[in-house]
């Protein structure tokens, strides 16, 4: 197989990094870019690499395109400290590999799959939630988002066939979600913060309601149980603070308090 360098970005990630670490077995070699950690998570890393380097957080783009820059190998799979590759999606890299780059293809997206509170999701729109991994860093780089960043890439991606998973371990419980949500959302308005008002208030009133049609029924989330219902209600939830928040930014609420 072709030689790769795994790279993950970190920040207080002790509850995950060890789980993510002993996946990577496969991997020539492991890079860890930390922002600052104040828990065990370089003494976790420690034990797996010492290919270890600290960087101020700019961005999540900007970490992992500084992580792939310490890499040796021109082949990176970009991995979260809160993902973990399964036996399955190793076992098909490691007969495949070769052969999907040999083609001509310039990264690879892998399914992900989500574990939440006690089971894996198959529905709500959390599966196959593909995304891009494992790529040629002299073909593609991630943009410079501070929220949901993107790989550009020059050439074709190749899927993995679904039940060859990444597992997600994103949410330790529904508190850790909405946690969540406030972080990504205030991220977002960050960057929309000149959206026109017209289309701020459109959106505040049109997409929460859609995104819940759209998870619990389009997406089959009632098939998931009370899950699946949380996981609508927080998916609104996102989509009406995201806007709420920008709405703030403009109408320049002062703090009196």
């Amino acid at each position: 197989m072709r030689k790769i360098s795994a790279t993950i970005i970190t920040y207080n990630e002790e509850d995950n990094i060890e789980r993510c670490l002993k996946s990577l077995d496969f991997a020539d070699e492991i890079i860890v870019v930390d922002s600052g950690s104040k828990d065990k998570t370089i003494e976790i890393a420690k034990k797996y690499t010492d290919k270890i380097y600290f960087k101020d957080f700019n961005g999540y783009g900007e970490q992992k395109n500084y992580a792939a820059s310490m890499a040796r190998n021109d082949l990176i799979f970009s991995i979260d400290a809160d993902e973990e590759v399964s036996d399955d999606l190793k076992k098909y890299l490691l007969e495949n590999l070769e052969v999907v780059f040999s083609k001509g293809f310039s990264a690879i997206a892998v399914p992900r799959r989500t574990y939440y509170l006690g089971k894996f999701i198959k529905n709500s729109g959390w599966y196959p939630d593909y995304k891009v991994r494992i790529y040629d860093k002299n073909k593609c780089y991630w943009d410079n988002k501070k929220v949901h960043e993107a790989l550009n890439c020059e050439g074709k991606v190749f899927y993995v066939p679904k039940g060859k998973d990444l597992y997600h371990y994103s949410y330790k419980n529904i508190s850790d979600h909405i946690n969540k949500v406030n972080k990504y959302t205030s991220l977002f308005a960050s960057e929309n913060k000149d959206m026109g008002f017209i289309s701020i208030s459109f959106k505040l009133l049109m997409k929460p309601m859609l995104k819940f049609f759209k998870m619990y029924f389009l997406k089959y989330g009632f098939l998931e149980g009370y899950r699946g219902f949380i996981i609508a209600i927080i998916g609104s939830f996102y989509e009406f603070l995201k806007y709420a928040k920008i709405l703030e930014r403009r109408i320049n609420v002062k703090n009196i308090f």
